[in-house]
């Protein structure tokens, strides 16, 4: 089987190829990412035949083998480079080796478009409830590459509930039976401006913001800064022992994580208990389970949900399509964020800020200007400055300004 070599000049062996760089493309990165065998298999064909295997070995690259059929665990694969530049010169396509290249999202999009295509004209989505969530297969695809998908189909404006997680867990501790109304500052401080902290810890550790961002969603559903090797977060900074103990004495993370135990120990007190069945304490009783990350995760999936639900309905309202993407959506016309912040507010009594973010096709870099009056979202690329300006009324300006001299008196450095 190792010396198998297909034949490229047949016209069943190079729409096969495709199909496989398309998937590739779409799907992975030089980012690890949890995909199952059966996923695998419906794209690529069964592993037991001759092609399928040599896509598999040319195209992907297992980086971690552990995996556990029970708790749906997969394991993790990150894409093959030098296969992909391989397969694509072996049926003729005359591209570069840089991985992110227009040619590689192409053929990422034109794959998603013939998988998804019956949903993707409709626009139409159909989504699993899976755990309080909805989830859908597009959901998966490479952000950059789903972007510029649901463009290509008419869903160009992007929206997302700033910092989701910290903000409705910590409004809903508010209502719990055993709050006492006490503010916790720090986690106000970073709702009302989680760049700051964001960005501090990602200049002094080398990480990135994303990185940095994930790190600090994990820590607000309960995950742990420890040095163990089996930890998430220890993984999720490349097992970096003194990354780990930089975070670990970090004066302001810490004051943050004080405030997050604080919260859960008043929201904890409203969770439902759950026993063992085959566990006993001493005295014969079930022994109670830990309340864990598991769910502490679940209560913020029901929290977003209910959000999601109300967001659905006003867009129906509305007469927009859109595309759900758990703490955000995507739609086909443009939304009055504040007019849906109100409608949110009226129908679960939280709090939201829907931030509105631009559609563009190069990297899009994001600022955050805020004061008394209003918020600025600033995006940039090599060609345009968007400035986006969101005023506590139920207008929105929109000015587009040519990068010159004049950037300037924006007051943002780029």
């Amino acid at each position: 089987m190792n010396d198998y070599t297909p034949n490229f000049n047949d016209p069943r062996v190079i729409k096969r190829v495709k199909t496989a760089l398309g998937f590739t493309n779409a799907m992975l990165k030089d980012t690890p990412k949890r995909m199952s065998c059966r996923f695998i298999d419906k794209h690529f064909g069964m592993s037991s035949h001759k092609l399928s295997r040599y896509l598999r070995d040319n195209l992907i690259i297992c980086v971690n083998n552990n995996y556990n059929k029970d708790t749906g665990v997969c394991k993790s694969y990150v894409a093959n480079n030098s296969g992909r530049v391989y397969l694509n010169e072996m049926i003729g396509n005359d591209i570069n080796s840089t991985m992110h290249s227009a040619t590689q999202v192409d053929s990422a999009i034109e794959w998603a478009q013939n998988t998804y295509a019956d949903e993707l004209e409709s626009l139409n989505f159909t989504y699993k409830d899976k755990s309080h969530r909805l989830c859908n297969p597009i959901q998966n695809i490479r952000s950059d590459v789903r972007a510029e998908l649901l463009a290509k189909q008419g869903l160009s404006y992007n929206y997302d509930i700033s910092a989701a997680a910290p903000t409705l867990l910590y409004q809903y501790s508010l209502r719990c039976g055993g709050a006492t109304g006490e503010v916790l500052e720090h986690i106000e401080s970073y709702i009302a401006d989680k760049d700051v902290l964001r960005n501090k810890l990602a200049l002094s550790t080398d990480l990135s913001t994303k990185v940095i961002k994930q790190l600090i969603n994990a820590l607000f559903a309960g995950a742990a800064l420890s040095g163990h090797p089996q930890r998430a977060l220890f993984k999720l900074i490349g097992c970096d022992v003194a990354k780990m103990v930089f975070l670990q004495q970090h004066e302001d993370l810490t004051a943050l994580r004080n405030d997050i135990k604080h919260m859960w120990s008043i929201i904890k007190v409203d969770a439902n208990v759950r026993y063992y069945s085959d566990k006993f304490n001493k005295d014969g009783s079930n022994r109670k389970i830990r309340f864990g990350p598991k769910d502490k995760w679940n209560i913020y999936f029901q929290l977003e949900r209910t959000v999601l639900n109300e967001i659905r309905s006003y867009l129906s309202v509305v007469g927009s399509k859109c595309f759900l993407e758990h703490d955000g959506f995507r739609t086909t016309q443009k939304i009055d964020t504040i007019d849906l912040q109100h409608w949110i507010a009226g129908g679960t009594g939280y709090n939201v800020l829907i931030v509105e973010k631009c559609y563009t096709k190069q990297h899009t870099i994001e600022y955050n200007i805020t004061n008394s009056n209003q918020s600025k979202k600033v995006y940039t690329n090599t060609n345009q400055l968007i400035l986006n300006t969101k005023r506590n009324t139920t207008q929105t300006k929109r000015v587009t300004e040519t990068l010159s001299k004049e950037q300037a008196h924006t007051g943002v450095t780029i």
